[in-house]
């Protein structure tokens, strides 16, 4: 049995899925009150702006595979790195785009959190897998260390899971160059620097989405909050003009004026004029 699955899948996948079908059979050992809380949380996910936010990112990726598709780089052999880069890599960098807005190097910030989680490890690491044994251990050991700072939020378990993650890179990269030194010509063909290229490339090609994510959510922040005293749909959409034709894209320039708006009521043009026109860049 082992044998035939393993013709199938690698280790690596055989021992996701023994994860996850673990996963479901602990939620259905639950208690009913349990299991009944346990579905409110994904309901409470799923009926916020976190959908929108969700379904737009996997939209995004589409339209970038769709162009890698046209130029011939892409095929349906890089459908499950397209997938583990979308679960593992896009939607956790995603889920961290309330740091990110606020960082003063954007991209930069995006690509050192990419490279430094799973995008090299990962799908370089997929080249080569552990027997099973230790794929298993890799993947509960991971899994519950990267779980832990959501279950329990706190600086020291975020430290601790950023250190695993990096010792357990370092580990992973060293191993893949032991096997890349005693094996190069087994790894330079195009199939495998296309799944090794792939990654890089769709977190790059995703920076002008999470930036556009990120401008997005401060221009609300701040209209927000400016338009608070506001009466009468003119006035707002004007406060609108007013804020887009003073920053357009410049999400830094927009940061420094959240910082220094002050919490003065603002309930005419004038006063929206004197906050965004007499705000120096």
């Amino acid at each position: 049995m082992q044998n035939q699955l393993t013709d199938i899948f690698n280790n690596r996948e055989i021992a996701i899925g023994i994860c996850i079908l673990f996963f479901f059979i602990w939620v259905l050992s639950l208690s009913r009150e349990s299991r009944r809380n346990f579905l409110k949380l994904f309901t409470v996910i799923f009926t916020t702006n976190l959908i929108d936010y969700f379904l737009s990112i996997i939209v995004y990726s589409m339209s970038v595979i769709l162009a890698l598709t046209i130029i011939k780089f892409w095929d349906l052999s890089l459908l499950k790195d397209s997938l583990f880069w979308l679960i593992f890599a896009g939607f956790p960098i995603f889920m961290k785009i309330s740091e990110l807005k606020n960082s003063n190097h954007f991209a930069k910030e995006i690509l050192k959190r990419s490279l430094k989680g799973i995008i090299i490890v990962e799908f370089l690491s997929n080249f080569y897998t552990f027997n099973l044994a230790i794929e298993l251990f890799i993947m509960i050991f991971l899994t519950l260390v990267n779980i832990l700072p959501f279950v329990k939020p706190d600086k020291i378990l975020e430290k601790f899971a950023s250190n695993v993650n990096l010792i357990f890179g370092f580990i992973v990269i060293i191993y893949i160059g032991y096997n890349l030194y005693q094996n190069i010509f087994s790894f330079i063909n195009i199939d495998t620097l296309k799944a090794f290229a792939l990654p890089l490339i769709l977190t790059i090609a995703l920076i002008p989405f999470l930036y556009s994510v990120a401008l997005l959510d401060l221009y609300k922040i701040i209209y927000k909050r400016m338009s608070k005293n506001l009466n009468g749909r003119k006035l707002k959409w004007y406060l609108k003009y007013k804020l887009f034709t003073k920053f357009r894209l410049k999400l830094k320039s927009l940061q420094f004026f959240q910082s220094k708006l002050s919490f003065e009521k603002i309930t005419s043009k004038i006063q929206i004029n004197n906050h965004i026109e007499g705000f120096k860049l």
